[in-house]
This record gives C-alpha cells, structure tokens and sequence, in this order.
C-alpha cells in the first residue's frame, strides 16, 4: 500500500505564519487610522460642524457680557475727563477779560499826551513831527523827490517802529498820516528803505488833555477833553472819542476822532 504524501512541517506552518502577519498588519493600519484619539474621515466634518456652532453661541454670549462692562467702564472713565474740563474752564475764564484791554488811567493819559503831541506838530508839517520825534532836525539835508517829497537817511523801519509804540500799525498807515492836506496819499513814505516827508510848512498846534472817561459799556473806548491852544494864549474844548488797544504789552492809540467843540 502506497504511503500518503505528507508536507514538512515548516511548509503547514507557513501559511499559518503568513496569516497571523497579514492580520497583525490590517490590526495595526485599523489601530493607527482608527485607535483613541482618531476620528474616521467622516467624523471631522460633523464635529467640527458641531463644535463651530457652538462656539458662534459662545460667542455671540462674550460679547454681550463684555460690552456690558464696557458701556459701564467708559462712563466711569468719562466722568473724571469732564470734570477736570470743567473746573479748570472756570478759572480760564476770568483771565481774558483780566487781560483784554484793561488800562489804567494814567497808561491812557499818557499815551494819549503823546499822540497829541504828535499830531500838533503833524499839523504844522511832516519835517516838525519828525522833529518832535527826535529823528530829525531842521538843519538836516534831504533830496528833493517828485511831488514836493523829501528823501531823509532815516530808515523807514526806524520811523515805524517809533511810531508804532504810539498807535497800532492800521491806524498808523490808514488814518494818521494822511492829514487831510489833499494830496491823496499818505506824507510819510518809503523808498528803497529810507523814510520820504512831504515838504509843507505851517503853524504847528498845541493840545492839552483835560477830562478822561471811559465809555459805559465798551472796552478800550473813552471820551477826552481835549483843549486846542491857540498863539494868544486862549483855548478851545474840543470833545474827542478815542480807541485803545494793546500792543506788546503797551497800550497804544487805535483810533482817534474829534466830535465837537463845546
């Protein structure tokens, strides 16, 4: 009787071997894919669906619990900011009016004499004013310019500053030196730096100051008495309204008109 074939041990044993690999291989790819801490493929797009909802609430909810300590928190740092606005608007305050065009009597007196000063001699030529300034002499030469002007070697600069410490610039180049002698344009003038007169000559006149009040309801306006002497000694009252200002920390004439004679 013929004997049945049988494989060697090693050859039943390997498909065996080959099998348990086959299913430790398939055990540990599952394990990685889907062990703790794995999530399937199809799971993160649920969850997150999920988890992003839920955070929306949350934060919907943050917000309006920290706006709610933020709408009180900015009151609370409002109030101090108002308050210090407010008590250190109230002592600015008095400062300008304390400031604005408060003169003495005397500070107006004086710069008032002195522009009357001025203008008497104004009124007898422009080479006397300068005299009277201290600028000029009358034994001095100037060159004879066009239209009966006169060229000095003052500097135009010199004169305004002097002047200026008298009156305000406006009221200096508008008003005062055009004295009414017809010529259309002002008696003083620069050329090329140098201080330019017109040349005419008369009698100068004389003022005095007498009363000075402030006008009621104004700032920086008065009413003056002002006394026109005359070469016989005899003296006319003239009422004058006047305008100060400031300037640099003087008061200087703004305006000057006489209204009547008494």
């Amino acid at each position: 009787m013929k004997k049945r074939y049988q494989p060697p041990l090693w050859m039943r044993v390997l498909p065996i071997v080959i099998l348990v690999l086959v299913t430790a291989i398939v055990a540990v790819a599952l394990w990685n894919a889907f062990g703790p801490g794995k999530t399937p493929p199809s799971e993160p797009v649920s969850e997150p669906q999920t988890q992003t909802a839920a955070p929306t609430v949350d934060s919907t909810a943050q917000p309006e619990s920290s706006a709610q300590p933020d709408t009180t928190a900015q009151p609370e740092t409002a109030a101090p900011t108002t308050q210090p606005v407010e008590t250190t608007a109230l002592p600015a305050a008095p400062e300008p009016e304390t400031a604005a065009l408060r003169f003495s009597e005397e500070e107006v007196r004086a710069v008032l004499q002195e522009y009357l000063r001025l203008k008497g001699a104004l009124e007898g030529s422009p080479e006397g004013m300068l005299v009277e300034l201290g600028l000029w002499s009358f034994d001095r030469e100037a060159e004879l310019l066009p239209n009966n002007y006169r060229k000095t070697d003052i500097p135009y600069a010199e004169y305004r500053e002097k002047m200026l410490q008298i009156m305000t610039e406006d009221w200096l180049e508008g008003s005062f030196q055009f004295d009414g002698k017809g010529l259309g344009d002002s008696v003083f003038k620069e050329e090329d730096g140098w201080l330019c007169f017109y040349e005419a000559g008369a009698t100068g006149g004389a003022y005095e100051l007498g009363s000075l009040t402030p006008r009621e309801g104004t700032e920086g306006e008065y009413l003056a008495e002002v006394y026109s002497c005359n070469e016989d000694g005899s003296r006319e009252l003239w009422t004058a309204e006047l305008h100060v200002a400031e300037a640099e920390g003087r008061c200087v004439i703004a305006a000057y008109q006489t209204l009547a004679a008494e």
